[in-house]
């Protein structure tokens, strides 16, 4: 049986004593700028699915209309097709990518398709859906 030497034994404790403080701290008074952020980060993402909500049917009405340009339709298509895959490019397990990728993917899509749509084509979906009385032609 080897006896570890008294002074690594001291080292290794204080190394864990500090890491300890250090995670205690941390847990305990994170900085006021990463709650910040934190909050920033979460009001847009919670503003983001809204949109997203709010106007899937006008996003639905643009899939159906014959005027769409084929382009926006194939992003539209790839963005719904890219939420219903069972599977996701970047796997969900990997730590930070994997929950990022559809956060980023989807809303580019979206955004890629509806500049490539006739302005005039978009508001005319959007006054369809968002004021349904003024409809009346």
């Amino acid at each position: 049986m080897t006896i570890p030497c008294p002074k690594l034994l001291f080292l290794r404790k204080k190394a864990i004593f500090r890491l300890r403080k250090h995670t205690f701290i941390k847990k305990e008074m994170p900085s006021k700028w990463t709650a910040f952020h934190h909050t920033m980060i979460k009001q847009k993402l919670i503003q983001t699915r809204q949109y997203f909500k709010q106007n899937f049917k006008v996003f639905q009405g643009l899939y159906q209309d014959p005027r769409t340009p084929k382009r926006a339709r194939w992003l539209l298509w790839a963005a719904i097709g890219y939420t219903l895959l069972p599977f996701d490019l970047i796997p969900d397990f990997i730590p930070v990518l994997g929950q990022l990728d559809d956060l980023v993917i989807v809303p580019l899509l979206i955004i890629l398709a509806i500049k490539g749509i006739p302005p005039e084509l978009y508001e005319e979906h959007r006054q369809r859906v968002f004021n349904p009385s003024n409809d009346t032609e």
